[in-house]
């Protein structure tokens, strides 16, 4: 039912190791099923598939924060979103889509932030063949540039290149579903919760995936919620945020908003912490450190918090990847 764009990415690896392993599983439901065993893929290129993207996504948010900050703040801050995150304790730990997404993000922001929007677009090509509403993100980057400095130049570098993604997507679906759409194996029902959204339920989940005692952002990455307050102190200082950082971060959100209406916010079971917000965030990550300067800019109180809470994280993140 997904995108093509994992098993892009899966298949590199799974190049150089097609072996097989038996495995036991259930099938059908209490009145008719059983027990089989059958021959499925190693996992062992599947790990490694996401722990290799997880990486590279981690290596080119600290080379677009070099863009932003001083490289001791950056290579601290790469650490954090690597170690406090569901980047380790999911991204890493399993070939989900968010490990292969997060490192298109990552990629098409840096070269955003390299002023290389038509790379940039094709980066977030390769994100919109993973998840396709990431297309909100490049959409974002391009429009808050092109108002920036009044040249669309930026947005129709993007959007052309960028289109690509949202091209192959619709055609592989024409192809493998017999209809051209964005949906896909997913069906219909994700389109039309958001074409039909309810104002009531999308707050609900908005407060959720930020505060649900198993899943919420601000309960397991409470440094987070460090860095969102220290965004709101930067609102009177708009001219210290580049542009292209503001576009990704508005980008980020719309597409959690999209998400949010679209499904649910725990996103399933068997996994610690959140998993649906990671691209948002990986998206959001170079104005959150701006916002966590920001709140530290305050005195030693606000060094201590953001210290505590971003170990804090760590140690829950890390505690969720060993044990779950």
């Amino acid at each position: 039912q997904y995108p093509p764009g994992v098993a892009l990415w899966g298949s590199l690896f799974y190049a150089f190791d097609t072996s097989t392993e038996r495995q036991t599983v259930e099938w059908g439901d209490e009145e008719n099923g059983g027990i089989t065993e059958i021959d499925v893929p190693a996992i062992a290129p599947a790990a490694v598939a996401a722990v290799v993207a997880t990486t590279i996504a981690m290596l080119f948010l600290a080379f677009t924060l070099f863009e932003l900050t001083d490289r001791r703040t950056a290579l601290a801050a790469t650490v954090v979103a690597a170690l406090g995150t569901g980047a380790w304790s999911i991204a890493s730990n399993m070939l989900w889509q968010h490990s292969p997404g997060i490192m298109c993000i990552s990629i098409g922001v840096y070269l955003a932030a390299r002023n290389r929007f038509a790379l940039s677009g094709l980066a977030f090509a390769g994100a919109i063949l993973i998840r396709p509403h990431t297309a909100l993100i490049a959409a974002a980057i391009g429009l808050t540039v092109a108002i920036r400095r009044r040249t669309a130049r930026p947005l129709l570098s993007m959007g052309l290149t960028s289109a690509i993604g949202l091209t192959l997507v619709l055609g592989y679906n024409a192809i493998v579903w017999d209809e051209l759409t964005i949906s896909g194996g997913y069906g219909s029902g994700f389109s039309e919760r958001v074409q039909n959204p309810s104002m009531l339920d999308l707050l609900e989940r908005v407060i959720a995936v930020m505060f649900d005692p198993r899943v919420g952002v601000a309960i397991t990455s409470p440094f987070i919620l460090v860095a969102m307050i220290g965004i709101v102190m930067l609102r009177n200082r708009p001219s210290t945020t580049p542009d292209w950082a503001l576009g990704a971060a508005l980008g980020g959100a719309a597409y959690m908003l999209v998400q949010l209406q679209a499904n649910r916010v725990s996103g399933g079971h068997g996994f610690f912490g959140y998993r649906y917000p990671l691209e948002a965030l990986m998206a959001a990550a170079p104005l959150l450190v701006l916002g966590a300067q920001a709140f530290i800019s305050r005195g030693n109180v606000g060094r201590k918090i953001l210290l505590l809470t971003a170990v804090a994280s760590v140690v829950m993140h890390g505690y969720g990847a060993i044990t779950t």
